[in-house]
């Protein structure tokens, strides 16, 4: 295929011009190249293998790469970006996840009389995807679904301390600067001890205490958490919230082993 080729889509549309589509088509040739045993995709690989020129082909990366598809990897190629992470998020693995999650939020919510939050990985930091709130509670402490939370937060924290990529957590503690950085290592290795990450710098006057879910391959899949103020979620991993948070999260990861995709029962 040469570079002024034009990759016929299989369903047209007068009403869409057909550079347009020419451009969509391309992307996702690209992004086809990208295979597990292909991580990374040099700018010579993607011209070769699509037959376009390369001025065409770095302006199709840079531009993947602005649009958040796309990101710079070590070896001067490209590998799949943080927009694709937030679309996978939406895979049915996660939505089993957040199905498996409500019961034992609602449980959660209601015992602790504090706000229950699960969080899923969003490209570059934890996504709150589900809340569950204690009603009986005149007050309490309300949370977004779909905000996005720091790497430094408790379920950021988390997710570094429990993902199994390690030039991953690497590059994310990398972009934080000098003293979040410092501080994030050195909590790190207390967080995989004690299963458990107690944060309070993200919002003034509110603290939330966090543990990781597990798949069946012992990556993190999402976190559990509990969110509430100073006063009402004590600043220690062995309080009575702090346990009632720990056995819910193992009640959840037991229950996500029956529905994760890498257990050995969907092989």
């Amino acid at each position: 295929m040469s570079d002024e080729s034009e990759m016929d889509p299989r369903n047209s549309d007068d009403d869409i011009p057909k550079a347009d589509l020419q451009v969509v088509a391309r992307v996702a040739a690209i992004l086809r190249l990208f295979t597990p045993g292909q991580p990374t995709l040099r700018p010579t690989q993607a011209a070769e293998s699509l037959r376009m020129r390369r001025s065409t082909i770095h302006r199709y990366l840079s531009s993947l790469e602005l649009h958040g598809l796309l990101k710079k990897a070590g070896d001067g190629g490209y590998e799949l970006g943080p927009l694709v992470d937030q679309l996978a998020s939406l895979g049915s693995r996660r939505w089993r996840i957040q199905d498996a999650a409500g019961p034992v939020m609602d449980e959660l919510a209601a015992a602790t009389h504090q706000t229950a939050v699960l969080s899923m990985w969003g490209g570059s930091e934890p996504v709150i995807t589900q809340v569950r709130e204690d009603a009986s509670q005149i007050v309490h402490v309300s949370v977004r679904v779909g905000a996005t939370l720091p790497v430094e937060s408790a379920q950021g924290l988390v997710f570094l301390a429990f993902r199994k990529d390690e030039r991953a957590r690497k590059r994310l503690i990398a972009n934080l600067t000098e003293d979040q950085a410092q501080r994030t290592q050195q909590k790190l290795a207390s967080v995989v001890a004690q299963r458990i990450a107690i944060h309070q710098r993200v919002v003034q006057g509110v603290r939330t205490v966090a543990v990781p879910i597990l798949g069946s391959d012992g990556d993190i899949r999402a976190t559990l958490a509990l969110v509430g103020t100073t006063n009402s979620i004590p600043e220690d991993i062995d309080s009575g919230i702090a346990q009632a948070l720990r056995a819910a999260g193992e009640t959840l990861t037991g229950l996500i082993a029956d529905v994760d995709p890498a257990s050995p029962t969907h092989h």
